[in-house]
């Protein structure tokens, strides 16, 4: 019995060890490890949706780091709470994990046909270092790969691309110009990514709520706060849950996946379909039935 409680004992103390800080965290460091992490987040996205892409919870999983990864209410906290929790307790592998963020980090940018500039990689050198820790060197050494080509529209496709009549706020220059430049998941993304916007504008108690949650209580037929109408009957009820489905469907099935650069390059027939179904949308929520009982 002795030789039981005593072999718990030495159990819970090896535990508790294992998670003991070794880096302290001042003030100082931690607004140098939130610097960091938002420069890391401009090349590696924090979550994905679909097994085996890169992200920094898939590689916290196979780093065996992911105790750390603790989700926070937007994706920015997201990793600055893991890198603090790496540094804290696992003071050995910042920089290698760090390196091995960019390095994949310069992938990810590629397949959408970006590359990642000296200043940024500066930046994160900066951060490191002050930090305690030197990787100037090895991020200078990291092969940049080529970006990926992109297809552009035909001159014929891009006409008729303006001439349809879609909303404005899919319609805007920066849409236009994405779409003209054969970035075709941006374009989508960032119609998606405003009517995310625009839906938590008019929802002002939803503010703090994101996609797809965002849009089940935005169009719920409970309580709508977004009314596309006024479900006095089974038909209108339906209505309004059929749209609650297609806006929450939008931010899962569209709107994220296209946030991640592991998704290969839509055509130029699916962008025009996903931004028109944007544009739908948008125009569903224009048509709302205001509340004018107060």
């Amino acid at each position: 019995m002795k030789s039981h409680k005593s072999a718990q004992s030495q159990k819970g103390k090896s535990r508790k060890t294992s998670d003991t800080v070794i880096f302290r965290l001042t003030r100082q460091r931690q607004e140098h490890i939130n610097t960091l992490a938002d420069s890391l987040a401009k090349i590696a996205p924090t979550t994905v949706y679909w097994e085996g892409s890169f992200s920094i919870e898939t590689l916290a999983r196979d780093w065996g780091l992911y105790k750390y990864f603790k989700k926070q209410r937007n994706k920015k906290n997201d990793l600055r709470l893991f890198l603090s929790n790496v540094f804290r307790y696992r003071v050995r592998t910042p920089k290698q994990l760090v390196i091995e963020i960019v390095k994949r980090g310069m992938q990810w940018k590629a397949n959408q046909g970006e590359t990642v500039g000296d200043e940024l990689l500066g930046d994160i050198a900066k951060e490191m270092a002050a930090l305690g820790f030197d990787i100037e060197k090895e991020l200078t050494a990291l092969e940049r790969p080529a970006p990926s080509k992109l297809c552009l529209p035909g001159a014929v496709i891009l006409r008729a691309f303006k001439a349809l009549p879609f909303h404005q706020k899919v319609m805007q220059e920066d849409i236009i110009n994405l779409f003209t430049s054969g970035q075709y998941n941006e374009a989508v993304r960032k119609c998606f990514e405003r009517l995310e916007a625009t839906v938590q504008g008019i929802c002002t108690d939803l503010k703090s709520e994101y996609g797809k949650d965002l849009m089940s209580k935005a169009f719920s037929e409970t309580n709508p706060r977004i009314k596309i109408t006024l479900c006095r009957n089974q038909e209108e009820i339906n209505t309004q849950q059929g749209i609650r489905f297609m806006a929450m469907g939008a931010m899962m099935s569209i709107r994220n996946p296209t946030s991640h650069g592991d998704k290969g390059q839509m055509n130029v027939g699916e962008a025009i379909e996903l931004i028109g179904f944007a544009s739908y949308l948008f125009k569903l929520v224009d048509k709302r039935i205001e509340d004018n009982s107060g």
